[in-house]
């Protein structure tokens, strides 16, 4: 009788399975990032920078440890505010909830027109991994991360940024300048002769 239940014991010790098997991370940066173009460390990403152009974009980089699937997926969102002040979401956002593909380093880019912003405003890109049950955890975490806060009771890694609209005035060749320099004498003298000779 005791040995069965001490082997039954050791059988439920071996056998059992952690809350979670294995570790996940996930770092922002914002721009249009490859694996071999995201800054290394990811902490180094620029922070709050002012971007402009017609499109701007967010990278997450994802670490899943181990091979074992499903491998979860991301939420991408923009909104307006600062990381300590988060505001309202801005809809439009292109990639905010894509599937995660593996283990090992994945990359995911997350994009918004900026017809979408209003020049002159703060916005913050918030990316999160849902993790897996019993697998991978939920990221980020406290500490780990680009910029780890708190939105909606959750962590995710905040990334601020400015949007400055890029404006700018038509350039005339130079050669352009001189032709019309040299055009608008000619034209004057022409409109007297023509006005003479009538």
């Amino acid at each position: 009788m005791g040995l069965c239940v001490l082997a039954t014991t050791l059988g439920l010790v071996l056998g059992a399975t952690p809350a979670f098997a294995w570790t996940s991370t996930v770092y922002t940066c914002i721009g249009n990032y490859t694996s071999s173009t995201f800054p290394s460390p990811p902490s180094s990403c620029t922070s709050n920078p002012t971007v402009g152009g017609s499109i701007i974009y967010d990278t997450a980089q994802v670490t899943l440890s181990s091979d074992g699937s499903p491998y979860g997926s991301l939420t991408v969102l923009l909104a307006k505010g600062t990381c300590s002040s988060i505001g309202s979401t801005v809809s439009g956002v292109s990639g905010s909830n894509p599937s995660v593909t593996g283990s090992g380093t994945t990359y995911y880019v997350a994009s918004i027109a900026t017809s979408s912003l209003t020049s002159g405003s703060s916005y913050v890109w918030l990316t999160s991994y849902s993790g897996t049950s019993g697998g991978y955890p939920y990221a980020p975490t406290s500490g780990v991360g680009t910029n780890p806060t708190t939105y909606s009771g959750n962590l995710v890694d905040c990334e601020p940024f400015i949007f400055q609209a890029t404006t700018g005035v038509p350039e005339f060749p130079s050669g352009m300048v001189l032709l019309l320099a040299l055009a608008l004498p000619a034209l004057f003298l022409m409109r007297r002769r023509l006005v003479a000779d009538a």
